[in-house]
């Protein structure tokens, strides 16, 4: 999942359990970051349904979290490839995780 700097970025993420059943997102607070690797102590970017980042309102009986970031989130983030993870925060459960690729706009 690229990520352009300087400009609005969104994914739809569809989480399911083992048994490929939809993770019922009713009222689960969530959370993601991206940092440069994993242990490094400082989140590039904190996104979370509290702030708005994420959002599980489209479907959230069937596992569908949206993460929106906008031109002004994207604009600081380095050029090269981020670690990140999706957490439940009331239980601290990782969700899923890996890497994204931060790219500059080529064509002007």
């Amino acid at each position: 999942m690229p990520i352009f700097r300087d400009a609005a970025w969104g994914q739809r993420l569809i989480l399911q359990d083992l048994t490929g059943d939809p993770i019922n997102l009713t009222g689960v607070p969530l959370r993601m970051q991206f940092r440069e690797y994993p242990d490094h102590p400082t989140a590039l970017i904190d996104m979370s349904t509290a702030n708005g980042l994420l959002s599980t309102s489209a479907n959230p009986t069937g596992g569908v979290v949206d993460v929106h970031l906008g031109p002004s989130d994207t604009a600081t983030l380095p050029k090269i490839s981020l670690y990140w993870d999706l957490i439940r925060t009331d239980t601290n459960v990782p969700l899923c995780g890996g890497r994204v690729l931060v790219d500059q706009v080529v064509t002007r």
